[in-house]
């Protein structure tokens, strides 16, 4: 049965020339992307996920609380890198209501409506980009300037640095003391990729993306 949500990020992507992978680089990618998926769907407040591939080299992740979308985006992005180190995604991301169908051909709505049109309208110096809306043209734009500098950011990802990046920007992420023993590695070698990575400021990103996306979103719940 569709439903119908208020409010959903939807991120639609594909992978950056498909056809220079071999058959198997291409499968490692897209089943990371679907593991990401699946990682995502069991963070604490997560309350909706849809994961879909589609149109060949095409994917698209569909979220509720949209807050979660920036940081979705990076670990979705970090999956990618960590299965091949020459892979690369584009992503766009778009916040609005929407009906969830059973793939992604039947889901409608202005959410997928902006997801899907902002990926079109990529311009050739990005990979990332924002669909809207937050409800107002200017948070639109600083938005879409955020995830601008997300993406640039991002891109330089080592596997390393993306696998510990996905790791330690997810929600209630271990510490990295934790997670260098989980690595194997020493808690020095984690930080410095982590730093490396961006993460610090990413991370501040994030937090600062869904701040103001929850404030929004109360605010227009309560219209």
């Amino acid at each position: 049965m569709p439903e119908t949500d208020d409010r959903l990020a939807v991120i639609t992507g594909d992978i950056v020339k498909s056809s220079a992978l071999s058959e198997t680089e291409f499968e490692a990618v897209m089943q990371a992307l679907e593991t990401a998926g699946r990682a995502i769907a069991a963070w604490p407040g997560v309350q909706k996920l849809d994961y879909e591939r589609f149109r060949g080299d095409g994917w698209q992740l569909v979220l509720a609380p949209a807050v979660f979308g920036l940081r979705a985006a990076l670990i979705m992005r970090a999956a990618v890198r960590s299965a091949v180190a020459a892979s690369e995604t584009r992503l766009a991301l778009g916040i609005g209501p929407g009906t969830r169908g059973s793939s992604p051909g039947t889901s409608a709505g202005p959410a997928f409506e902006r997801s899907g049109q902002a990926l079109d309208a990529l311009a050739r110096h990005r990979l990332w980009a924002f669909g809207g809306t937050l409800g107002d043209s200017c948070v639109d734009q600083l938005t879409d300037g955020l995830l601008g500098l997300a993406d640039e950011r991002s891109q330089a990802w080592t596997a390393r640095q993306a696998d510990i990046a996905a790791r330690l920007l997810a929600p209630a992420a271990p510490s990295m003391a934790a997670l260098a023993d989980a690595c194997g590695l020493r808690p020095q070698t984690v930080s410095s990729h982590f730093a490396r990575a961006g993460g610090h400021a990413l991370q501040d990103a994030v937090e600062r993306f869904e701040t103001v996306t929850g404030h929004i979103g109360r605010a227009a719940a309560k219209d």
